[in-house]
């Protein structure tokens, strides 16, 4: 999963691939979600992302994000809500 900003105009699109132990592709995803930051995208990506599949190792390669699944949020954070949904799903899967 991973997401991206376009830093003219914020527009933020994210896209996952799902493959199996072989590293052959099973699904995928993509969409744009409108505009914000580059954490935002990689958040979003994590969490729909999460949200189609289950039981799935995450990689990412924004360190903050997942230093922010791990450790307690702060309730003044932008992303709060997002990172509270993601949490939710890590531990569901």
């Amino acid at each position: 999963m991973d997401g991206s900003c376009d830093g003219e105009s914020s527009i933020i699109s994210i896209g996952g691939v799902l493959r199996n132990h072989k590293k052959e592709w099973i699904n995928g995803f993509v969409m744009n979600t409108g505009a914000g930051n580059v954490p935002k995208a990689e958040f979003w990506a994590l969490f729909d992302g999460l949200s189609i599949f289950r039981r799935v190792a995450v990689e990412s390669d924004f360190m903050s994000v997942m230093q922010l699944i791990a450790q307690n949020s702060n309730t003044n954070h932008p992303l709060f809500s997002l990172i509270q949904s993601c949490k939710m799903l890590t531990a569901r899967n």
